[in-house]
Order: C-alpha cells, then sequence, then structure tokens
C-alpha cells in the first residue's frame, strides 16, 4: 500500500491520519555524492481507547397480550461515539429472570410476567471495530396495565338441613371453582361473608378475586341462599312431666325446677317458649295445684 500522506516538515517527518493496522515502511537515504542506500521496517497503528457509551437515563415498556415485551438496543443508544468506528451495540439484563439467556450481550432484551412492577437494570454496551467495549446503565421499568379476566361458578341453593351437613363450610367439591387467567398468571383467592337469621334461613357471598404479579385485580360474586326446610311436628316436642314441689305456691316456681319442654335440637328453626300459670286449688295455706300452661311459637 502507498502512503500519500508523508508530511515533511524541515526534515522531520511524519505520516497523518493512518487506519488501524499494520504497516511497512522503507527509509532511503542519500548522502551529497549521489550515494543512497535503503531499508524496510515495520509498524502497526491500534485503537486502544474506550467508546464512550451514551444511553437514555430510563425508559418503560408494557407487557403484551403474552406477558412479554422486547426493546432492540439502538433504542438504548442517545448518541453514542468512538474516535475510530463502531462496530456493533448490544445489551443484556443484570440477571436472567426470564429464563431465556437474557444476562447475555444481545441485540435485543425481553422482559416478561416476572418483571411486572419493577424496575429492570440494562447493561448497554458499545464495542468499536478494534474489540475496545464500554458500557452505561439504563432502568427499564416494566408495565402490566391487562387485569385478568375471572369467570366465577353458578349460583347455588341449599336446604337448611343440607347446609347444616356441611358444618358450617361448603365444600370446594360442591360450590365449584372460578377460573382465572390473563396475560401474566393470577392468583385466584375467595373470601365469603354470610348473613342467616335464627332458623338458618340466609345468604352466603363468596367474593372471588384473580390477582396477577403487578396487582392487577379482577373480582366476581357467587351466591349461595339456604332455604327453611324445617317441618314443624308437634311429636317433636318432649314435654315435662307432673311434679310435686315442696314449695308455697305464693312464692315463684321456677321452670328450671318443675321442666320446660324440650324442642328438636337442630340449627334450621327458632323455638320461643312461654308459660301461663293457672291456681287450681289452694286450701288457704300456701299449698295447692298450679296448671302451667306452655305456648311454643
Amino acid at each position: 500500500l502507498r502512503i500519500d500522506n508523508i508530511i515533511n516538515l524541515n526534515g522531520d517527518f511524519s505520516i497523518e491520519h493512518l487506519d488501524v493496522g499494520r504497516y511497512r515502511i522503507a527509509y532511503f537515504a542519500e548522502d551529497a555524492c549521489g550515494n543512497t542506500s535503503q531499508c524496510l521496517g515495520e509498524f502497526s497503528v491500534e485503537d486502544t481507547q474506550d467508546p464512550t457509551p451514551v444511553c437514555i437515563v430510563s425508559t418503560s415498556v408494557t407487557l403484551d397480550a403474552f406477558g412479554s415485551a422486547t426493546l432492540e438496543a439502538d433504542f438504548f443508544d442517545a448518541g453514542s461515539f468512538d474516535n475510530c468506528e463502531i462496530d456493533k451495540i448490544q445489551v443484556a439484563r443484570m440477571t436472567d429472570d426470564c429464563n431465556d439467556g437474557g444476562d447475555q450481550f444481545k441485540t435485543s432484551v425481553n422482559f416478561c410476567c416476572v418483571d411486572a412492577g419493577q424496575e429492570v437494570m440494562i447493561r448497554f454496551r458499545v464495542t468499536d471495530k478494534s474489540g475496545n467495549s464500554n458500557f452505561c446503565m439504563v432502568g427499564v421499568t416494566v408495565i402490566d396495565d391487562i387485569a385478568p379476566i375471572i369467570i366465577c361458578p353458578a349460583d347455588m341453593t341449599f336446604s337448611c338441613t343440607e347446609y347444616e351437613g356441611f358444618y358450617g363450610q361448603i365444600p370446594d367439591s360442591i360450590a365449584g371453582q372460578a377460573i382465572a387467567f390473563g396475560n401474566c398468571d393470577p392468583e385466584l383467592t375467595y373470601y365469603d361473608t354470610q348473613v342467616f337469621n335464627n332458623c338458618g334461613v340466609g345468604i352466603i357471598v363468596r367474593l372471588w378475586s384473580a390477582v396477577d404479579p403487578a396487582g392487577n385485580e379482577t373480582t366476581c360474586k357467587q351466591y349461595f341462599e339456604i332455604e327453611s326446610d324445617f317441618q314443624f311436628d308437634v311429636n317433636m316436642i318432649e314435654w315435662p312431666s307432673d311434679t310435686l314441689v315442696n314449695q308455697c305456691l305464693n312464692d315463684f316456681i321456677d321452670p328450671d325446677i318443675t321442666g320446660v319442654p324440650l324442642m328438636p335440637t337442630t340449627s334450621c328453626s327458632d323455638f320461643d317458649i312461654d308459660y301461663v300459670d293457672d291456681i287450681k286449688l289452694n286450701n288457704g295455706a300456701g299449698c295447692g295445684i298450679i296448671e302451667r300452661t306452655f305456648t311454643i311459637t
């Protein structure tokens, strides 16, 4: 290769604007008598200066319907430069949280559901033609603004007797399971609130909730209605027997002493018991007969 950009400044020779590479140079000498001589030499021009990366300070990216997002390396470039020539720009995550080799330098970087709601630090690397490289850091906030979709099981109706057999908790195998899905897998939970009267009749509201890793939440309600199926029969009552009390008629005679009607034990009914006393016989000395009439409602 012949080089024409040799500069002679009063006998001092220099060569300007050489590209990186290896060169051969010939030296020629001539004395005043016209005698000449020459020799050959070699030299290399090397670039040992790192490029100057200039990257954006921070940015954000939104996950798509499949829970992923990608940014190209040049998206992060804000005017990187080199004294010679830039060969390539690449990006890499600090950690491979998406399990796709993201911590290795590539021409693009991927984001996934595990990043949702987080700031992911990205290394932006600039490499020149001589292999010198330098990097800067960019924080990327990952956004997931797609709420999960949730489908509640069907509402159900139970008799009080059926519900009584569940011991206060309807089995999941009977109540059913909500279905939830989204671009990022949501977590499914439920919470019950209930209102019952004294006869075991009421309603249970099951609030199903689907929450994804970014905190997006969707809810739906499932209703369980508990109806009365109690059929009252007077033969269910166990009446107290007649009894003898060694007590003066003028004193209060407690039903807990003489006995009260025994009602069937069930949460599906609620009984009020009242009574009225009628003194049938009094010999004037405080002794006699009391007829106690019970009223059950």
